[in-house]
């Protein structure tokens, strides 16, 4: 057990947490910075502090802080955790690799906290089935927990629609000069033709591209000044950059199927059978040139077409409940990639008690495993809460 700490450090911890809830990521991290000066050797800040730069994207600088606590107690469990996490989020597996001796070692004492990450470390591994299992039964393990939700934000949520959309016809028109044929696609195409313009309070934008132009658009990107996100979370499809304004892109790489005469997507990890992917089906990609006010683009002919592969006849109408990784329309099977995240978004949804979000995720796998145990037991979870179910049910 960590010493109790004094008036003043506990004052300046709640004071950060308070910051960062307010939207005020840089006064939180003043708060524990003073915090570390007044009492260096109270671990529980320095966890603290490095949570607060992962949720800023801050991955180098939240491991310098996980190394300088562990220095001081080199088997502290929360450390070591978030250790693992900032090094798979830096895309240096073999790094996180080394603490797979102490994650398994707390893994009957903490299943909750160690269960999860595993799963992830074995994702990144390449070692998917394994990745499944461990993910089924974190997700198993939240369901005999009663979950604590998080403090609720009170920061303003930000519409970056206005601001993004302008970036994002700049970066189509350039990805078209480097002779990258970029289409917007799924969430972002989806609010530009139902809406007229991007979806309110997305933080990433989805552009689609033959996959094999995907290196030469992150060339482009990276002479823009993009730098690659959370090393694409492990992923070879699609690949994630982040501009400086905070704008995310995700980069969604399409194949031509000859066999079947589909376009195919989805979520490909490196170097994996095609088995376990992730994949998605569209019509034969076919595109056209587009005039914006900056410059010349490319966009997909039949966009309503194009969205209802993926989102089915009712896209018109919002849902925010819809999970377009699990839910999507035009899913090939049900594959263990899917599966996983599957599970993953269940355990996510259920530990933040948003219980219409499970609900929905529950009605789609329905579909594709009416009979698997575990999602009958989140069902029946739901049932025992009084959940009335998905209103798309």
């Amino acid at each position: 057990m960590p010493p109790t700490p004094s008036l003043s450090l506990q004052a300046l911890l709640q004071q950060a947490r308070q910051a960062f809830a307010a939207g005020q990521p840089q006064a939180a991290q003043t708060h524990l910075l003073a915090a570390l000066e007044q009492a260096p050797d109270y671990l529980p800040t320095y966890e603290q502090l490095a949570q607060l730069y992962l949720q800023c994207h801050q991955v180098q600088e939240a491991y310098q802080v996980t190394q300088v606590g562990l220095k001081q107690q080199p088997d502290h469990l929360g450390l070591q955790l978030l250790s693992v996490q900032t090094l798979l989020k830096a895309g240096a597996v073999q790094q996180a690799s080394r603490y797979e001796s102490a994650l398994l070692t707390a893994l009957d004492a903490a299943p909750l906290q160690v269960m999860p990450l595993l799963a992830e470390l074995r994702r990144f591994q390449g070692r998917l089935p394994e990745a499944v299992t461990l993910m089924r039964q974190a997700l198993q393990h939240s369901l005999t927990y009663a979950p604590t939700p998080a403090a609720p934000s009170t920061a303003a949520r930000e519409d970056f629609g206005d601001r993004h959309q302008a970036l994002l016809e700049k970066t189509l028109v350039q990805l078209a000069a480097a002779g990258v044929h970029a289409f917007t696609t799924s969430g972002t195409l989806l609010g530009l033709v139902r809406d007229g313009r991007l979806l309110p309070f997305d933080k990433d934008v989805d552009v689609g591209l033959p996959f094999a132009e995907m290196q030469a658009a992150i060339d482009c990107l990276t002479r823009q000044g993009w730098q690659e996100h959370l090393a694409s979370y492990g992923l070879a499809n699609p690949r994630c950059l982040r501009h400086s304004s905070g704008l995310i892109l995700d980069l969604c790489g399409f194949v031509f199927e000859e066999a079947s005469q589909r376009t195919l997507a989805g979520f490909w990890l490196p170097q994996a059978p095609w088995a376990w992917q992730r994949i998605t089906e569209y019509p034969p990609l076919k595109l056209q040139r587009q005039n914006t006010p900056v410059g010349e683009i490319w966009a997909v002919q039949d966009p309503q077409a194009w969205l209802t592969a993926l989102y089915g006849d009712g896209w018109i109408t919002p849902d925010p409940d819809f999970n377009t990784v699990v839910a999507a329309k035009n899913l090939r099977g049900f594959s263990l990639l899917t599966e996983y995240y599957a599970c993953l978004y269940l355990r996510q949804h259920w530990q933040k008690r948003q219980l219409n979000k499970v609900a929905a995720l529950v009605n789609a796998l329905h579909a594709h495993r009416a009979d698997d145990a575990l999602f009958l037991a989140v069902q029946q979870q739901l049932n025992q809460e009084g959940h009335k179910g998905h209103a798309n049910e």
